[in-house]
Formats: structure tokens, sequence, C-alpha cells
């Protein structure tokens, strides 16, 4: 791919960018990984849940396991979801610069001037 006008460290965040959404468009990801990862943070929830113990600790420590688990999904999908906004960018950036640097100015917006 063409990239006009991108920094090195702007080549480089693609690549990473491009490595995590090869990573999340394998079906590993959508039928191994995330499901795993959902179904632990559910098993932790349903161990708090279904507590019959009468020791304050003992569900204290199923309720901390579940934060964490749960904490832990939230920011590896908020992650993955903030890499696929700025990956987008990045890449309809290049589009826009690949038809400036063509002369194709259909669909770029004109900055008018009084």
């Amino acid at each position: 791919m063409i990239t006009p006008g991108l920094s090195e460290e702007e080549l480089i965040e693609l690549e990473e960018l491009q490595q995590v959404h090869a990573l999340i468009t394998m079906p590993g990801w959508k039928t191994r990984i995330q499901p795993l990862m959902q179904s632990q943070v559910e098993d932790a929830h349903e161990s708090m849940v279904g507590n019959l113990s009468n020791d304050p600790m003992t569900y204290m420590r199923l309720q901390l396991r579940w934060q964490q688990r749960e904490a832990m999904l939230r920011a590896v999908l908020g992650y993955i979801d903030e890499c696929e906004q700025r990956r987008t960018r990045i890449l309809e950036e290049i589009k826009e610069r690949e038809k400036l640097a063509t002369g194709d100015f259909s669909g770029v917006p004109m900055e008018e001037y009084a």
C-alpha cells in the first residue's frame, strides 16, 4: 500500500492497528478467544451470585474475581474498538491524501473563504 505523507510513527501505528485487525477478523477470535473470555466472566459472576457461604470474605473474594475479569474483558474490547476506530480514520486519511495527490477532488470537502 502506498502511504503518501505518513510519518515513521504513523506507519508503525498503522502496522500495529493492522495486526490487531487481523487478529480480530480471524475465526479463532470470534469462535474461541472472545467467547472463552466472556465465559470466564460469566462463570465468576455465577460463582459470586450462587455463593452460599456465610463468610463475608468468601463473598468478597468471589466479587473481586468477577470484577477483575469483567474489567479485563472491557479493557480488551475497548482497546480493540479504539484500534479499529483509529485504523479506519488513518485509512480514510490515506484515501483522501491519495485523491489529492492524483488531483481527484470529488468527495473532498472544499473550504470556502470570504
